[in-house]
């Protein structure tokens, strides 16, 4: 099997804003349901979970400020294997 490696984008979360206890248990839930249901195909490789801030380079060099932008960031990543993107969009 072929392994795929997906990433995760969202916009940053705004400076002040946290999830209560009960959101944030509900949103792990959620992603180990999901992760899970890949493990349970024999899919699942591994994940990283990224820092929430990052730089944009542009092509003349410039950096910028991702998050002060607004601009959506890769927040993590999942690597799994399928047979196919056919296999793979089926898998999640």
């Amino acid at each position: 099997m072929t392994q795929y490696h997906l990433n995760f984008h969202h916009l940053p979360i705004p400076a002040g804003v946290k999830p209560s206890a009960a959101e944030f248990e509900a949103i792990n839930k959620q992603w180990q349901k999901y992760i899970g249901g890949i493990a349970s195909q024999g899919k699942f490789v591994g994940t990283q979970r990224l820092d929430q801030a990052g730089s944009i380079i542009g092509p003349d060099g410039k950096v910028t400020n991702a998050v002060a932008e607004g601009k959506g960031l890769i927040v993590g990543t999942l690597t799994l294997k399928a047979k196919n993107l056919d296999d793979l969009t089926n898998s999640i």
